[in-house]
């Protein structure tokens, strides 16, 4: 995966956000899972397909550019993490 992939919700997937937390489950094999609070952030950018790049510029634009380095590692873990599970993937 490079900043230039372009990633969307797993179309099988359904979600409620409650508490500033997303809760997403898989129609397929009816998985549930608890996204935390930057988790939430990205689902919620992935309304509409993103690449990588997109996704670090709107969270660098929130959090902004002295963060970036921790903004990196954490859209990366849960890019990583979320392909794993399923609940996005590369388009």
């Amino acid at each position: 995966m490079d900043y230039n992939t372009q990633i969307r919700r797993n179309s099988h997937s359904a979600f409620q956000v409650a508490d500033g937390k997303a809760v997403v489950m898989l129609a397929d094999n009816s998985n549930i899972f608890t996204l935390n609070e930057k988790g939430t952030e990205i689902w919620n950018l992935l309304d509409t397909p993103k690449t990588v790049e997109e996704i670090l510029t709107a969270l660098l634009s929130v959090y902004g550019e002295t963060n970036r380095a921790t903004i990196e590692k954490d859209v990366i873990e849960f890019l990583t993490s979320s392909l794993k599970e399923r609940i996005i993937e590369l388009t």
